[in-house]
């Protein structure tokens, strides 16, 4: 009996939803410990996961945006 379920397409890339710590950092080319205060002051985008945080990828993509905007108006 066929399943209802489509089957996985091993061939298509992984999306990467969100980051931890240590790889948004890198990402964005900052210190773990800017990003530790930029998360303990809420001036940047995250989550906790349990104990874990996360960074979602979509909204750092748009935080960078914003404060690059912010940069260029000064």
């Amino acid at each position: 009996m066929p399943s209802d379920h489509p089957k996985p397409n091993h061939s298509e890339p992984r999306v990467t939803l969100a980051l931890r710590a240590r790889e948004a950092a890198k990402a964005i080319g900052i210190s773990e410990r800017l990003l530790a205060t930029l998360v303990a002051e809420k001036r940047i985008p995250h989550l906790y996961i349990n104990s874990a945080l996360v960074i979602p990828v979509r909204e750092l993509q748009d935080w960078l945006t914003s404060e690059a905007a912010k940069e260029a108006r000064q």
